[in-house]
């Protein structure tokens, strides 16, 4: 009987305990504990969470970092015994949610949650008044906001913008320019320029007194220098110093021979090719330093990889673009790589760095441009890698692709609604009569659609001009023909067909 009565007293404690494990499971450990509390997330009350889209307000408040984590007892590893009470029935007093940023995710950037920014959003408020922020909270909690909003509010983009309050625009490789046209962002695109003292063109430039229209019309300088930013590939060692590489063709010019691009109404180079290395390393940071020195604006070349893939920014019409620049002109290439910590110019025999480079540009910018060195030399024929890699750069984010470094013209295409114009081969080098061209995009900044035009030139031995008459319908047709992908009509504007 008392075993009876001591097996019943025993069941009924062991359900008593079971119910208690089902209401509250002990963590048995210490070290069982600390784990629990460090990963398991915080419980709050529903509609106690900032919402996501929450703009902190523009008060002195939000400079205070405020927690929304819920506040818990610490763990205790003794056994539970006495039966869980309920909880009390009277509502906690109504809050409004906290004013704070939701957790950063490591995809976004900074111009991303430039909206959710305290400080920035009071100096938007500051410089372009309290009403462009209120707007932008409308936008966002109305399921209405995007980088856009700011451009429609205020005539800058977002990446303008951010840029200003953090004063990135004060870096080396940022500049802004007064448009032209406060319709259009207007970008001209030239192919290769050689100024290297033994050539041709130099000679002639010498021999007529230094005269800048011996060498390229000045029609043409007038048309170049019309553009907001005009760009070209710099093709030659700008020094005094060093020895030749071991190859066919080497080019270098006196530093002072840089000064000529003022003159011709070129504003941007490109370094990243097969031929600013050619006299060895002092010599290229020479040509660097040079155009520093000369106000010069270039990209594709460095003193690592960090520094010759980094593009150059323009601010136009209160637009971002970056201008990235790269080359894959040598089959065998000498000219040296840039790599972690090697000088060099930034290549694209891989496509993996160009893609990243593109990549982070569109991550900090309205608008895209690769200018590449590549394709085969002497030939209007497109290469299948060249193609390939330019499909891969509109995949990663370009908005647009032009090319040279062929020594002739090849053709365009589009690609998901992008223009590539594969070559644009010399400008003004050394090779006699030699169908060439620029091209003129204009941006319209309120959507960013493009507009394009060929406009034909001649380059012979030792100068470049503008093509009239007989001449101009040439070339026209040329280009034309080897661009069948395309519609060019007789005034050169190219449209997708």
């Amino acid at each position: 009987m008392r075993f009876l009565k001591f097996t019943a007293l025993f069941f009924a404690v062991l359900l008593f305990l079971t119910g208690c494990a089902q209401t509250s499971a002990p963590v048995t450990t210490e070290a069982e504990a600390t784990e629990a509390a460090a990963t398991e997330p915080p419980q709050t009350e529903p509609g106690t969470q900032a919402p996501v889209d929450t703009i902190p307000e523009i008060t002195e408040e939000t400079a205070v970092p405020v927690t929304t984590e819920a506040q818990t007892e610490p763990l205790t590893t003794e056994t539970v015994t006495e039966p869980a009470t309920e909880a009390p029935t009277t509502e906690p007093p109504a809050t409004d949610p906290p004013d704070t940023e939701e957790p950063e995710d490591p995809g976004l950037t900074s111009y991303e949650k430039a909206h959710k920014d305290a400080d920035f959003l009071r100096f938007i408020s500051d410089n372009y008044g309290s009403d462009v922020v209120k707007s932008v909270k409308s936008a966002v909690s109305n399921g209405k906001y995007s980088p856009d909003t700011w451009y429609r509010l205020v005539g800058k983009s977002i990446y303008v913008l951010y840029d200003e309050y953090t004063g990135r625009g004060d870096i080396l490789k940022y500049r802004a320019v007064d448009a032209s046209d406060p319709g259009f962002i207007d970008l001209i695109f030239c192919g290769d320029i050689s100024l290297d003292d033994s050539v041709a063109v130099m000679k002639r430039y010498v021999k007529y007194g230094s005269n800048i229209n011996s060498i390229i019309s000045q029609e043409l300088i007038d048309l170049l220098k019309s553009s907001d930013v005009t760009i070209a590939n710099h093709e030659f060692a700008a020094s005094n110093r060093g020895k030749k590489l071991d190859k066919y063709y080497t080019y270098r010019g006196k530093p002072e021979n840089v000064g000529l691009y003022e003159k011709m109404g070129v504003d941007f180079v490109s370094l990243a090719n097969n031929h600013v290395y050619d006299y060895g390393l002092d010599a290229f940071l020479d040509t660097i330093q040079t155009m520093i020195d000369y106000g010069m604006d270039f990209a594709g070349a460095g003193k690592n990889l960090a520094e010759a893939s980094e593009p150059f920014f323009y601010v136009i019409n209160g637009r971002k673009i970056a201008i990235i620049c790269g080359s894959r002109a040598e089959k065998h290439y000498i000219t040296p790589i840039a790599e972690e910590n090697v000088p060099g110019v930034f290549g694209m025999y891989d496509s993996g760095n160009m893609k990243i480079a593109v990549a982070k540009a569109k991550a900090e910018s309205d608008f895209v441009i690769v200018y590449p060195h590549w394709g085969k030399e002497n030939s209007y024929k497109i290469e299948d890698i060249i193609r390939s890699q330019g499909h891969e750069y509109i995949d990663c984010g370009a908005d647009l692709i032009v090319g040279a470094h062929a020594h002739q013209l090849q053709g365009i295409e589009f690609y998901k609604g992008k223009m590539i114009a594969y070559n644009l081969g010399n400008f003004l080098f050394e090779n006699p009569m030699v169908k060439t061209g620029v091209i003129e995009v204009k941006i319209d900044p309120s959507d960013l659609t493009v507009s394009a035009k060929f406009i034909p030139c001649m380059q012979d031995v030792n100068h470049v001009w503008l093509c009239r008459g007989d001449e101009y319908k040439t070339v026209l047709d040329y280009m034309i023909s080897i661009s069948p992908a395309v519609k060019i009509d007789g005034d050169g504007n190219i449209r997708k067909k």
